[in-house]
């Protein structure tokens, strides 16, 4: 990279240039400063409340009928077409308004949804039945909900980035795990790590434990404003590929498999650790992008 590419960009005359860098930085100081109180501020929220948050914001993702009539992406296809089989039983975690239920469904597979938003299952159910589709949809969390025996479990892309903390997420693989057919997988999407400043974490802890909430923000938790409802902020988690592998590993999983969707979401495939050693448990082989 050449020096102009690094060097702050000014506009001519001395006066001028002055003048806007003095204003520019004012308002990226102003900017770290409004996102530090965004940070206090979610340190405020209880589990239930941020919970609330989620529902609100994720209530109309993906929720229109041209959305959902338009199913998976060609990147899912493409993916789900080389670790499903033809008579696989099926989980999709956060199957929403229906989008990738109604792909999955479309592609024959077995498939049961499973959606914490009571208004997202009849949405869904309703979009199956437009569709004339058929398959159940499970209200609930995934930590707690009845699950059955399936031979894949397929994480909808950013959900397991809401699962929060990292001791529950990998208690939920663990109860995942146990779901498992013998020779069964997991597909599950993450958003990776972006620089973070150890400030926004302590900020969160302490006006946390100011409010004697019920969770303690961990590196990683980010807080984001959803500018179309005042007072809405977005959580996730983001991942280091360390963590992901060290949370899989915990749970008894072996990455198998990974691929990049886009800048920011990766999927990865695993299975069960005791797998190893059967030799190969999918008929064909994953083709890194």
């Amino acid at each position: 990279m050449t020096a102009d590419a690094t060097r702050a960009f000014r506009p001519s005359g001395r006066a001028r240039a002055w003048l806007y860098g003095l204003l520019w930085n004012c308002g990226h100081l102003l900017h770290r400063a409004g996102n530090a109180c965004g940070t206090i501020a979610a340190g405020l929220l209880r589990r239930d409340d941020l919970q609330e948050a989620s529902r609100q914001q994720w209530r109309g993702y993906a929720a229109s009928d041209d959305e959902v009539d338009a199913g998976l992406t060609g990147f899912e296809q493409r993916l789900f077409s080389r670790w499903l089989r033809p008579a696989d039983r099926v989980l999709l975690i956060g199957s929403g308004a229906g989008r990738d239920l109604v792909g999955l469904c479309r592609l024959g597979y077995d498939v049961t949804g499973l959606e914490p938003i009571p208004e997202l299952v009849e949405r869904s159910r309703h979009n199956l039945e437009r569709h004339g589709l058929t398959a159940p949809v499970i209200p609930g969390f995934v930590e707690t909900a009845p699950l059955d025996c399936y031979d894949v479990v397929i994480w909808s892309c950013f959900c397991y980035s809401l699962v929060h903390p990292a001791r529950t997420r990998v208690e939920t693989l663990v109860r995942l795990g146990r779901c498992l057919s013998p020779e069964g997988r997991m597909v599950l999407s993450y958003i990776t790590f972006r620089s973070q400043s150890r400030l926004s974490t302590t900020l969160a802890r302490f006006s946390g434990r100011v409010a004697s909430t019920d969770w303690t923000p961990e590196p990683g938790d980010a807080f984001t404003p959803v500018h179309l409802r005042p007072g809405l902020l977005r959580f996730e988690h983001s991942f280091r590929p360390e963590e992901i592998a060290r949370e899989c590993a915990k749970a008894g999983l072996r990455i198998v498999a990974e691929e990049i969707c886009d800048e920011r979401t990766r999927y990865i495939v695993t299975e069960r650790s005791n797998q190893s050693g059967r030799g190969p448990t999918l008929p064909r082989p994953f083709a890194q992008s």
